[in-house]
């Protein structure tokens, strides 16, 4: 994710990342989850054709019986295009566990503004729409874990 954001300020530079607080989860138990929710939806639908229950459905319903119905070689393709996602998410795949950047700060090093990561989701906010007491205060709660150029010269406030 950190190749495709720039700093919305400047609109030019890439972010540094810094990260607080990261967690870790077994992907492979997520994969399992994701196909066993698939093969239910696959045998309800067979049951549904055996048994002829066949009713007008919107498009959303039709869309998703259509992806559920998809064979194994747009499965392959859909897991590919999932893959190149994770890729481009920033999201780890060592051994088989992936990284969520729970806390963290995002800083530009062409115009020292810094945005935090609370709760998973970069809080990416032109200057007049930022809480500058959120923003001190979780500068304050991280500043052992940050450098000094963050702590002591960010902008839009700094310590």
């Amino acid at each position: 994710m950190l190749d495709i954001l720039v700093c919305p300020f400047d609109k030019e530079s890439e972010l540094e990342l810094f990260e607080i607080k990261v967690k870790k989860f077994d992907s492979t138990s997520l994969n399992e989850t994701n196909e066993n929710q698939t093969q239910a939806k696959n045998i309800e639908l067979e049951e549904s054709l055996k048994n002829k229950q066949i009713r007008q459905t919107s498009d959303n319903d039709s869309t998703s019986l259509i992806e559920d119905s998809l064979g194994d070689n747009e499965k392959e393709e859909k897991n590919k295009s999932d893959s190149n996602i994770n890729n481009i998410s920033g999201t780890n795949n060592e051994g088989n566990y992936d990284e969520i950047i729970e806390e963290g700060l995002l800083f530009c090093n062409s115009c020292l503004r810094f945005y935090p990561i609370v709760e998973e989701i970069p809080i990416i906010l032109p200057d007049d729409l930022r809480d500058k007491n959120h923003d001190l205060e979780l500068l304050k709660k991280w500043s052992n874990s940050l450098p000094e150029k963050v702590v002591n010269k960010a902008l839009p406030w700094h310590l």
